[in-house]
């Protein structure tokens, strides 16, 4: 943030800004895509990680009392544990479906979807999860199960 001033031109109006708003997708729900009608269906999700952002994650309350701690700023990515379980799912879906069903609807190389199994490849948060997101849509029935251990 500058604080200088924005121009006028450079702001969209509401009816620019919602011109093209009911060709989003609504992510949260199975069937909620611009081009699909009728009832939509609950997406059913596993929390896989949880990744905590801003001052409660770097305990600055904590800290403005007890004094600065170096260690409680947070570390973005996922821990061992739950890039393990991903991993699984993924492996389960990609044996399933293929490797390169799974590649191509993710938008990742066959060759690093093969070689992430296999821990020949450390991929980053958003290959796993792009391939996690295209797991859970190629087989919902999958999704609902319990989670990958």
């Amino acid at each position: 943030m500058t604080g200088a001033p924005v121009s006028q031109e450079t702001l969209k109006t509401y009816r620019q800004a919602l011109a093209q708003h009911h060709l989003h997708p609504e992510t949260k729900f199975a069937t909620g895509d611009y081009l699909d009608a009728g009832p939509t269906q609950r997406r059913n999700i596993q929390v896989v990680s949880i990744d905590r952002i801003g001052k409660e994650a770097n305990r600055w309350e904590e800290q403005l009392y007890l004094g600065n701690d170096p260690e409680a700023q947070i570390v973005h990515g996922y821990d061992n544990e739950s890039r393990e379980r991903m991993i699984a799912f993924i492996r389960d879906v990609a044996d399933h479906l293929g490797r390169r069903t799974l590649a191509n609807t993710a938008g990742v190389s066959v060759r690093e979807t093969a070689a992430i199994p296999r821990h020949e490849h450390r991929p980053t948060a958003n290959t796993l999860t792009k391939l996690l997101r295209e797991s859970s849509l190629l087989r919902p029935d999958r999704a609902m199960e319990e989670p990958p251990t």
